[in-house]
């Protein structure tokens, strides 16, 4: 990957961005929405239910 070693070691422990953050518990909601739908729920359904 051509990187430097120190580099990928602080890119690893780092801790997560406000954008990681968000990105996760937008993950969780998208689950849960699936999940309570039975795993009926496509991406346009849930996309509205999220909106």
């Amino acid at each position: 990957m051509e990187v430097s070693q120190s580099w990928f070691y602080k890119w690893i422990n780092r801790k997560p961005t406000g954008r990681d953050q968000r990105r996760a518990r937008l993950d969780e909601e998208i689950g849960r929405l699936f999940t309570d739908s039975g795993g009926t729920y496509g991406s346009p359904q849930i996309t509205r239910d999220l909106r």
